[in-house]
């Protein structure tokens, strides 16, 4: 006899929800930490998960969102729960436990000399993060900058690998991109990445991003979901265009002018210190729970 059921993402929400309910749990909670609203499934399916998700929102006694972004989104996009119903609280991480371990670098690193830009997509190889988009943009800002001291580097793992192995031979860029599969040490790889990218058709709050700043790390993201609000213009490069030659002449800029990349160098640890620290998801849940 829970006074209290929160729960997190999808198929978890919609369970735990209807299970809550039907419990007559006094105070139902659901944080949205992502959204399927858009860019994932066919357009039908996609209508019966957005009418799903009205029916468990009115068992809900309060929605969370992670941006403002995502709000609109909930709210007024798709109308999935009422404004009056729906909080912002974004995450919040324990940066402490992110430090790195130790100087060594992770193994698909090390063997790289320092005039290397190294370039970092840390994420699922899933249709959703377009990975294709970001090598197509590779090699075209490859193309355009004609050296070779730039190397992506795929961090993850996912559906895609095959087909992303493909697409990267086809283009002619196998010795410039590396497939470094998951890494669970990931604070040891920030120091070492010059750039992160971000290439998603539709993001919540990417993590990748707030660790990449934590770190110091320069962000190159197409602004979708909640990127814009939580990267400020200090930090990196949004792009709001999806088209592969505006994204390309971005990515040759980062990778030939040094003092460009620079600027963004450092510029983010204090921002989400300050903004997404765990002391401050716990105050924040702690109120929404007492109101």
């Amino acid at each position: 006899k829970p006074d209290i059921v929160h729960t997190h993402t999808a198929k978890a929400g919609a369970i735990g929800r209807l299970a809550a309910f039907l419990a007559r749990v006094p105070r139902i909670y659901h944080t949205f930490h992502g959204h399927t609203f858009y860019g994932y499934f066919h357009p039908i399916k996609t209508k019966i998960i957005i009418y799903i998700e009205r029916l468990l929102a009115k068992m809900s006694t309060k929605i969370v969102a992670i941006s403002p972004s995502q709000k609109y989104d909930i709210c007024e996009r798709f109308a999935v729960a009422p404004s009056q119903k729906t909080e912002i609280i974004p995450l919040g991480f324990d940066f402490e436990r992110m430090k790195a371990s130790s100087e060594t670098i992770a193994a698909p690193f090390a063997s790289l000399a320092n005039n290397c830009i190294k370039i970092g997509s840390i994420g699922r190889l899933v249709p959703i993060k377009d990975h294709d988009l970001l090598l197509n943009a590779f090699a075209k800002a490859f193309s355009r900058v004609g050296t070779k001291n730039a190397t992506l580097f795929l961090i993850g793992d996912g559906e895609q690998k095959s087909h992303l192995e493909a697409r990267v031979s086809a283009l002619g860029i196998s010795d410039n991109v590396v497939f470094a599969g998951t890494i669970n040490n990931i604070q040891d790889v920030y120091p070492a990445l010059d750039l992160v990218v971000l290439t998603s058709k539709n993001e919540g709050t990417p993590v990748s991003l707030i660790e990449a700043m934590y770190f110091g790390v320069p962000i190159l993201a197409v602004r979708v979901g909640g990127v814009g609000d939580i990267v400020p213009e200090r930090c990196g490069v949004l792009v709001n265009s999806r088209e592969v030659n505006t994204l390309a002449e971005k990515l040759a800029s980062l990778i030939t002018n040094k003092a460009y990349r620079a600027s963004f160098k450092n510029q983010g640890r204090e921002h989400v210190l300050q903004q997404f620290s765990i002391q401050r998801l716990v105050r924040d849940i702690e109120r929404l729970y007492q109101e």
